[in-house]
């Protein structure tokens, strides 16, 4: 969950045989809308494993259990 509670990460590492994916979730008013999933790169990849975001909610880090680390940045439209 981002620091100003506007935008939510779930990883699910053992998705699509182990490949992993990270599903994208942002706030309005008192409901939540999916805005993105990013599947992971590879098999067995295990992308997702772990998800953490800058303070400002624009950046977001996801970890896949081979030591890998994506960074992704949020734009508007």
């Amino acid at each position: 969950l981002s620091q100003n509670g506007g935008r939510l990460a779930v990883g699910s590492n053992k998705e699509s045989g182990f490949r992993g994916a990270v599903y994208v979730f942002e706030r309005a008013g008192d409901s939540w809308a999916q805005t993105a999933r990013i599947g992971g790169p590879a098999a067995f990849e295990n992308f997702g494993s772990g998800v953490a975001f800058s303070a400002s909610g624009q950046r977001m880090a996801v970890a896949a259990r081979n030591g890998g680390l994506y960074a992704f940045e949020f734009t508007a439209g």
